[in-house]
């Protein structure tokens, strides 16, 4: 007898076990309302292991309350009750308005509490950020991006702030994220361009350059960046054929001719280096060309004037590295020729770098060449007024 009811107690109580581990929502919303969050959530977790409440959407509503809490609480001891409470409550809402008609009340409080809870973080994120704490407005931003992860704004200003950071792995994720699902605005396109170029991969660079012209076909910072990376990439035809085609649309583009004028002065350059001095001059003539024709458009463009002016005395350097190296024999008969050629260049090359420095007074290079082309040509006053304004914009910049 006394064994029968020991085992009648026992059942007993394993059945009242089994009950009380079912949980209540309705226990679990007054725990909420206590703002006793550890029982809330211990609460609701149990109770959602029911399938009957696992089937109302009040239910989980419920959860997404105890979880927003949770993950917008700002004591550690709270927010750390679950280090996933901000993914869980933003599922617990995305589900109610899943069961629920649109016009339910609890599925349109789900969905303002939703909104709520993005909005709590972007809010923290910008109060941070203007206290230039940009490591928190970021995790802040981050924490937007678990509630609403396709957001392009919050996408955006993430990849911003880890910008500001130079943090440029997270905001090359976040850039990228934003442009494989909306139109990025031309800020981030040049940003990622910029990422990929500091890193060496310019083919990638080019990829992204060339999508962003193809989406902003007015911004001419994007067509100059290609331009640079074709150069780069030694792509130089297509570089130039694009140039000329660019100029055939419309001729009156100054920046067009200084990046023609610019790969020509860089292929002669390099033919130079090659020893292919034919080549070389070619590609100099085509240079001088395009630079005369920038400057026909924009007289005191500073490129044009300097970069002009800078393959006048290159050349003259030529001529005159050529007569220095001859034996007495060979320079008495072809030296002369050579330096009067030279003398030629220089002449060509003054009133170049005279614009520059009349527009940029302050130009230490540009007066530095000027002095010594006065020098060369025996302009020795010019070249004493020159060396003067060297020293003065020279002493100047040292007492800054």
């Amino acid at each position: 007898m006394m064994n029968r009811f020991y085992v009648l107690a026992l059942a007993l109580l394993v059945s009242v076990s089994a009950w009380a581990q079912k949980g209540s929502t309705s226990k679990a919303q007054a725990y909420l309302d206590k703002n006793d969050l550890i029982n809330a959530k211990a609460e609701i977790d149990l109770a959602l292991e029911n399938p009957k409440n696992a089937g109302k959407a009040k239910s989980w509503y419920i959860k997404g309350q105890i979880y927003k809490a949770i993950a917008t609480s700002s004591d550690m001891a709270v927010s750390s009750l679950d280090p996933d409470a901000i993914q869980k409550a933003a599922e617990a809402y995305t589900k109610v308005s899943e069961m629920a008609k649109p016009n339910d009340l609890t599925a349109i409080n789900a969905s303002l509490n939703y909104d709520g809870l993005w909005g709590h973080f972007m809010d923290q994120a910008q109060q941070a950020y203007n206290k230039e704490d940009l490591e928190t407005a970021l995790g802040n931003f981050e924490k937007g991006l678990i509630v609403k992860p396709t957001d392009s704004v919050t996408m955006y200003y993430a990849g911003a702030v880890a910008q500001q950071m130079e943090d440029y792995t997270k905001a090359k994720k976040y850039y990228m994220l934003m442009k494989d699902n909306y139109m990025i605005p031309e800020s981030a396109y040049q940003s990622l361009v910029y990422f990929e170029r500091v890193e060496e991969n310019n083919e990638e660079a080019l990829v992204l350059v060339q999508e962003a012209k193809e989406k902003y076909p007015d911004n001419k910072t994007f067509i100059n960046e290609e331009l640079t990376i074709l150069i780069v990439l030694n792509k130089l035809e297509e570089a130039e054929t694009k140039l000329k085609m660019a100029l055939a649309n419309d001729p009156s583009v100054v920046q067009n001719h200084l990046n023609l004028a610019v790969l020509y002065d860089n292929l002669g350059s390099k033919f130079i280096e090659d020893g292919d001095k034919d080549k070389a001059a070619t590609k100099f003539d085509l240079a001088i060309k395009s630079y005369n024709d920038a400057i026909a458009l924009e007289p005191n463009n500073y490129v044009g004037n300097f970069n002009l002016g800078a393959i006048y005395v290159n050349k003259a350097k030529v001529y005159l590295d050529e007569a220095r190296a001859m034996d007495l024999k060979t320079y008495q008969k072809q030296g002369p020729a050579l330096e009067e050629k030279a003398k030629g260049d220089l002449k060509n090359a003054l009133p170049y770098f005279q614009n520059v420095v009349t527009n940029k007074p302050n130009d230490v290079t540009a007066w530095s060449t000027l002095q010594s082309i006065y020098t060369s040509l025996k302009m020795y006053d010019e070249a004493e007024k020159a060396m003067a304004e060297v020293e003065k914009i020279e002493a100047k910049e040292g007492a800054q």
